[in-house]
């Protein structure tokens, strides 16, 4: 099984994508894009330059059918490896930052 070191996980609505982005540095980081190409490519170039390895990076996001086939579409055209798995909501672990409160959720079933 592939370790990773860098995990996004995106929520998916109609219009935007949320993401928080877990790395080696403590801090995690959260922002809002567009849920267009045109902001995906965006994101994923701003990635790129900021050293994130697509091998080791996973991104998790639930498949919503027709709001998240782009960003499925576009990181498969990248080669990153994401997965959309069925998620069943067991535990959480909260990470506090500033001000922020994010819930990651590790509960899969594939």
């Amino acid at each position: 099984m592939k370790n990773y070191t860098n995990f996004i996980g995106i929520d998916v609505a109609k219009l935007t994508l949320d993401y928080c982005m877990i790395t080696p540095n403590p801090q995690p980081e959260q922002g809002q894009i567009l849920n267009t190409q045109k902001s995906v490519d965006k994101f994923l170039k701003t990635l790129k330059k900021a050293g994130c390895q697509m091998n080791d990076t996973l991104f998790v996001f639930e498949n919503t059918g027709i709001y998240s086939s782009l960003l499925a579409l576009v990181l498969s055209e990248n080669k990153y490896v994401s997965c959309s798995p069925n998620l069943r909501f067991y535990f959480y672990d909260f990470i506090f930052s500033n001000n922020y409160n994010f819930a990651i959720i590790f509960s899969l079933e594939f």
